[in-house]
């Protein structure tokens, strides 16, 4: 099985049970930045070096902090933890290793803004 079909026959349906915001990140996040990358590997030959690999081409093509890769990282790495427990990949989960680049920019600082009275 690879990466997409598993992702989307069994990880986005399994993430149901979360909140609205965080299934809409995490579908946004597979559609947007990993699915065309890593989908068509098969589970269990992924490597660290393919999250690493996904990682340093994502921030090439795009403008996103560190915490952004973060997100994206967290992600990949919640994929492999539920095929664990599901038993569709044995041993490490190869994202737990892989690096964000370190050219990467730093979050910008955000700003609140008051409600006009």
């Amino acid at each position: 099985m690879n990466l997409k079909e598993f992702v989307e026959d069994i990880y986005l349906p399994y993430i149901d049970e979360l909140r609205a915001s965080t299934r809409k990140g995490y579908r946004e996040i597979w559609k947007n930045h990993m699915s065309e990358r890593v989908g068509q590997i098969r589970l269990r030959e992924f490597r660290t070096v393919d999250a690493s690999r996904m990682l340093k081409a994502i921030a090439e093509e795009h403008d996103l902090s560190k915490t952004t890769l973060q997100h994206i990282k967290s992600v990949l790495s919640g994929v492999f933890s539920h095929a664990k427990n599901e038993g569709a990949f044995d041993g490490v989960n190869p994202v737990q290793d892989a690096r964000i680049p370190r050219n990467t920019r730093e979050a910008r600082e955000t700003f609140a803004y008051s409600w006009p009275r």
